[in-house]
């Protein structure tokens, strides 16, 4: 932000009394004071965007981690189908059975974790409403 000295610039606790403003030093305070809060709200949109942002990679990042999982719990699955017929028996399918289900378990943990995370607007709406409120205001102040 520039410096006030520089500008000519003085924040609102440092101007004069109300009173004693002409009415177009006024317009031009309400003006001056209206930029600088667009400023500070598209700063905030953009933080707010950014965090948005890092949220759906960390989602994704569980995404592709639950799709190894489900990738090894089938080759789990094909193994134990390999085994099943190949023994058509008792002990080594069942095993492999057992190891497939809870692979694909993990798998189904791992993947609502990252659709959560991936849950949500990344639009930045808070800031959006301020800017709505802040238009308000500053139509009021207007009138």
């Amino acid at each position: 932000m520039p410096d006030d000295r520089i500008t000519g610039r003085t924040s609102a606790s440092a101007r004069a009394t109300p009173g004693s403003d002409s009415p177009g030093a006024l317009v031009s305070n309400l003006v001056g004071d209206f930029t600088d809060l667009m400023q500070k709200e598209i700063a905030l949109a953009k933080g707010e965007i950014q965090h948005n942002i890092s949220e759906k990679i960390l989602g994704s990042v569980w995404m592709v981690l639950a799709g190894v999982v489900f990738f090894v719990a089938f080759l789990t699955f094909v193994a134990a189908v390999v085994f099943f017929i190949a023994t058509f028996g008792i002990a080594m399918h069942w095993s492999a059975l057992i190891v497939t289900v809870a692979l694909a378990i993990i798998g189904a943990i791992v993947m609502m974790v990252g659709k959560n995370k991936m849950a949500g607007d990344t639009l930045p709406t808070r800031s959006m409403e301020n800017v709505r409120q802040d238009i308000r205001v500053v139509k009021e102040q207007v009138q």
